[in-house]
């Protein structure tokens, strides 16, 4: 494997990673007793873009190990 395609792999997992944190900390939220259902719906919508966004790039990164 060339290094420039390994460099991109690599920025694809780093990019998972933020979008990890990112959905904790939405979920983390979604915890709160003190939110009310719009909030929660919000969290929901949220929690949802972002684990699409990591789904998509693990089909990048599958893209470039074939």
């Amino acid at each position: 494997m060339d290094e420039v395609r390994r460099d991109q792999i690599n920025e694809c997992f780093a990019q998972v990673t933020g979008l990890l944190e990112d959905a904790h900390e939405i979920a983390v939220t979604g915890q709160s007793d003190r939110a009310s259902l719009d909030e929660l719906m919000d969290c929901a919508k949220a929690l949802r873009q972002t684990v699409d966004r990591a789904s998509a790039m693990v089909t990048v990164i599958e893209g470039l190990l074939s």
